[in-house]
């Protein structure tokens, strides 16, 4: 029942590289995505652990995921165009400038509550707090 997938880089290449993975690296944890939930996906995306090659993964699931539930969203739009939303988007949940109505629509490219997207924007948010609150009882 181990269904844990790990976001952090590692050291599991003979040169402990986490940046240049082999192909089965990438094909295994591109695998073990498949089974994980959107929201463990995205606490992942934002982990600044994550190496980029996984982030890299982990943003093509998310957007065959959105591909596959969001058919129904756009008639006949273009299919870099979903993409290209759902990139845009996703940067700006990251950065913690998204809107309200662009959280809404994120939520539904991805077929996610407003709500976990919500917790998730909160908690990246939610570091530079705890920094700043670290400064001022520090002083």
């Amino acid at each position: 029942m181990n269904m844990n997938v790990t976001f952090t880089g590692g050291s599991t290449g003979p040169l402990g590289g986490a940046d240049t993975p082999s192909q089965s690296q990438i094909d295994g944890f591109k695998q073990g995505l498949q089974g994980k939930s959107n929201e463990d996906l995205m606490k992942g995306l934002m982990d600044p652990n994550t190496a980029q090659w996984q982030k890299d993964a982990i943003m093509q699931e998310l957007q065959n995921r959105a591909d596959k539930s969001g058919g129904s969203q756009g008639a006949g739009g273009a299919g870099g165009g979903g993409d290209d939303d759902i990139q845009k988007l996703l940067k700006k949940l990251m950065d913690g400038s998204i809107s309200d109505e662009e959280l809404k629509k994120l939520a539904g490219l991805m077929g996610m509550k407003p709500e976990d997207l919500q917790a998730i924007k909160g908690a990246v948010q939610g570091e530079g707090v705890g920094e700043q609150q670290g400064d001022i009882s520090g002083g």
